[in-house]
């Protein structure tokens, strides 16, 4: 063991010192926080029963609001349900999760393909179904048709100035 190692080894990975302790206290610890880590661990999270799969959702994404165009709207996404929430990491504050399975879209060109494919999986599905937008027909004639001009604050319609 270095010289580095022996003087370093009572602090921890930001600086702060760590109390001395013996080693059958260390061991404990050891001992309690994998069985804690057991009991919040989900035995596989690609298990062929439904009962213990991850549970995924199928839907097709609506489009952009900030653009008028329809890409990326017609293929169907498989994405998973969330399983853990999400934890504030105590030293730089950042948002996470210990679940990776959120990370993971995959996309099919078909509604029928993705329920397929997650039957096959065993993974229990939601299908949520696109909301389909009311065309109503327009003309761009409509946009340079005369109409009657407004009402006046004492309720005369259109009446001519100066008379």
């Amino acid at each position: 063991m270095s010289a580095f190692a022996k003087t370093n080894r009572d602090f921890g990975p930001c600086g702060q010192r760590i109390p001395a302790r013996s080693v059958s206290a260390r061991k404990a610890d050891l001992i309690d926080l994998d069985q804690e880590r057991s009991k919040r661990r989900p035995s596989s999270a690609f298990s062929a029963s439904p009962a213990l799969g991850p549970a995924v959702r199928i839907y097709r994404p609506a489009r952009s609001v900030m653009q008028a165009g329809r890409a990326r709207t017609k293929k169907w996404v498989l994405e998973f349900e969330p399983r853990y929430a999400t934890e504030i990491e105590p030293l730089m504050g950042w948002t996470s999760s210990r679940d990776t399975l959120q990370q993971v879209k995959l996309t099919f060109p078909s509604k029928e393909r993705a329920v397929a494919f997650a039957e096959r999986q065993g993974w229990p599905y939601t299908v949520i179904e696109p909301h389909e937008p009311k065309i109503r027909p327009k003309s761009y004639a409509d946009n340079f048709r005369w109409q009657h001009p407004p009402a006046t604050p004492t309720g005369e319609k259109g009446q001519a100035r100066g008379r």
